[in-house]
């Protein structure tokens, strides 16, 4: 491509690329290494947008350019390639093609609502079928940030809770978007997930890793004493579970996370009377951050 390429500057260099990706007689592979170079101009070339757009915009292209040609644009980083892959997508009869248009908007977060609630109705569908490698690692990367930014509580929710989504490696990617997003306003969407989620799963397993990051997210964004509250019942009902075995990992992770979100709220967890594995929750007065808290040893 480099041979091809050289000597040309980049208007030059834009047509080559057009005119090859647009060839019929070429392989398809070579077409996509075409398009590949295209879409690193189109982050900076406002030409290579116009063009990429008009040969996205071709519908006797063949549908593998013309996706690659979508994904090549959604992940120029230049957020008014939106509205023109907007009018694309909202055209296309192609439902494969349809949903890869979506993921590049996707990757262009575009805050048009109709986009918005297509990737929520995908999101609640589950992982898409059939994807290939770059398009699966995109939706990987893209979709769970874009939900938690403009995805409402209730939504979020179900996708956590009663969808195939909750089941996949997507979930996990979520909650920690939650985190990154310090969405302080969805930690009992997390609490309602955390409530009715089986305590009982290997730390190693998909189930296992999703439960500490729900706890370890709580911990790091609850600060009320209505979430202090909720956590000690979930720690209070795991201490005295008894299909749980002793020194079980969930035990020693609510623990931790009973105790930096009681901080937060000026409360303390006292075992009341003692020994009887029964805990309340006390303002905290002047006390010292460990006082008052159950001895786990």
């Amino acid at each position: 491509m480099a041979k091809v390429l050289g000597g040309h500057g980049d208007g030059e260099a834009i047509e080559v690329l057009l005119s090859l990706v647009r060839d019929e007689r070429l392989a398809i592979v070579l077409r996509l290494v075409c398009v590949e170079e295209l879409g690193h101009l189109a982050k900076e070339v406002p030409l290579a947008q116009t063009g990429a757009l008009a040969a996205l915009a071709d519908l006797s292209l063949h549908s593998e350019v013309r996706a690659a040609l979508a994904l090549a644009l959604g992940q120029s980083e230049n957020r008014t390639l939106a509205a023109p892959l907007r009018v694309c997508w909202e055209r296309e009869q192609d439902e494969r093609l349809k949903r890869t248009l979506l993921l590049a908007l996707v990757c262009l977060d575009d805050l048009d609502l109709s986009v918005l609630a297509e990737a929520e109705e995908l999101a609640l569908q589950g992982h898409p079928d059939r994807l290939s490698s770059s398009e699966s690692a995109l939706w990987k990367s893209h979709l769970p940030e874009y939900l938690v930014k403009h995805s409402g509580a209730e939504t979020l929710g179900r996708l956590l809770r009663r969808s195939r989504f909750a089941r996949g490696q997507l979930s996990l990617s979520l909650i920690e978007a939650i985190e990154a997003a310090e969405r302080r306003d969805l930690v009992p969407v997390l609490l309602d997930v955390l409530e009715h989620s089986s305590m009982k799963a290997a730390l190693i397993s998909l189930r296992g890793a999703k439960l500490w990051r729900l706890i370890q997210v709580i911990s790091q964004l609850g600060e009320t004493p209505e979430v202090a509250r909720r956590l000690l019942a979930l720690f209070q009902k795991a201490v005295i579970d008894s299909n749980l075995p002793v020194g079980y990992w969930v035990v020693d992770c609510l623990f931790e996370a009973l105790w930096h979100v009681t901080r937060r709220a000026g409360l303390l967890v006292v075992e009341r009377p003692r020994g009887s594995q029964r805990y309340v929750l006390l303002p905290r007065r002047g006390s010292s951050p460990a006082d008052g808290l159950p001895n786990l040893s």
